[in-house]
């Protein structure tokens, strides 16, 4: 067996292991609700018992519905018990959802619930666990088919990363007298450091990703930071924050931060192994042409990026413009008061993506002659 029907027989047996578990986690996944405090119910029977029109002040119109839910106790002391619920929903959705035969849901059981009588309560929310768990399943099946090894290192580099901004947001909300900024920017070393170690090893190529990286990021938020404070805040609504009991501006600038950096990092990585792999195909490639092409490709990608990070930013942001358009206010209001903080993280990550352009060029050169000279 030659080594390419090797690798296709393994891909074969991934994609079998796969599937099983698949199947595997999906039945177990119908079957988990003895893992919960709260009661889950299993639907059985929907039957829709009304449906009103309402319209408000501003002739926005929503339809309610209403909903008669029979299902089957999952877990607890009632296990097996039949239980009879009323589920109201609206048209939006927003807050509520509408039921059907096999959903799960959680419900608040009534202290009348007794095993003579179907018992009654009140819906808290569904179960989704089963589509979260199958969707992240998926995920990493495609990360390491596609892939392999480089995939599975990124699967681990990206635990390893959610594990530091979980425990470092919860110490932040712990301890008072601590800065989230800080904070950030000591993950931001941290995330560039083992991000790149677990995709590429501490190779020369790594230490060049991790320095143009570092620049761009920092350069780029201390140019905001100056631009900010220059104009005093003018043009950025902190309104969205209104909830939060610690300062805004910390926090926002921490976001901005982490926000640019996974761009700032993608480039960096592409430009810098486009001109190593030029480089390792022709060691005696001229300077000029090395510069060139990297320069070449960093126009063709930046233009791209930055159109990532803006649809990313803004299409969080829609549903909220259309609330505001939906209650009667002015589209340049609306816009202004609800993407000015999208925006600005916007324009801070483009001008890190296009100053990640020179920056990762001088500094592939630089190392490239520094190797060139030991040689």
């Amino acid at each position: 067996m030659n080594k390419r029907q090797w690798s296709s027989q393994r891909i074969r047996i991934f994609v079998v292991v796969f599937l099983l578990l698949f199947l595997a986690a999906s039945f177990f996944l119908r079957q988990d609700a003895f893992l919960y405090q709260k009661t889950v119910v299993q639907v059985e029977k929907v039957t829709q018992v009304k449906k009103n029109n309402q319209t408000d002040e501003h002739n926005n119109q929503d339809i309610l519905y209403e909903q008669k839910v029979t299902g089957t106790i999952q877990n607890g002391k009632s296990k097996g018990q039949k239980i009879q619920l009323t589920n109201d929903y609206s048209y939006s959705q927003l807050n509520d959802q509408s039921l059907a035969r096999g959903d799960q849901v959680f419900v608040s059981l009534n202290q009348t619930t007794t095993t003579e009588k179907m018992a009654t309560g009140e819906i808290l929310g569904v179960k989704r666990d089963s589509a979260a768990v199958l969707m992240l399943l998926c995920f990493i099946f495609l990360l390491v088919l596609i892939g392999r090894k480089s995939g599975i290192y990124a699967l681990i580099s990206s635990i390893v990363n959610v594990v530091l901004l979980t425990g470092i947001i919860t110490l932040y909300i712990q301890i008072d007298d601590t800065r989230l900024l800080y904070f950030t920017i000591l993950l931001t070393f941290l995330f560039t450091l083992l991000s790149l170690l677990f995709i590429s090893g501490w190779t020369v190529k790594t230490q060049v990703v991790t320095l143009a990286t570092l620049i761009s990021t920092f350069t780029a938020f201390l140019f905001s930071v100056l631009v900010f404070s220059l104009f005093d805040n003018k043009g950025l609504h902190f309104e969205e924050m209104g909830f939060l009991t610690r300062p805004y501006y910390g926090v926002f600038l921490s976001g901005l931060l982490i926000g640019s950096l996974g761009a700032v990092m993608d480039v960096a990585i592409t430009i810098i192994s486009s001109m190593f792999e030029l480089y390792e195909k022709d060691p005696q490639i001229e300077w000029q042409k090395l510069r060139d092409s990297g320069l070449h490709i960093g126009q063709d990608i930046m233009g791209a990026m930055s159109n990532v990070l803006l649809f990313t930013y803004i299409s969080g942001s829609i549903p909220v413009i259309l609330l505001y358009l939906r209650n009667q206010m002015y589209l340049g209001y609306s816009i202004s008061l609800t993407l000015s903080l999208e925006m600005a993280r916007f324009l801070v990550g483009s001008i890190g993506i296009v100053l990640t352009v020179p920056i990762s060029i001088y500094c592939c050169l630089f190392f490239i002659k520094k190797g060139r000279r030991k040689e």
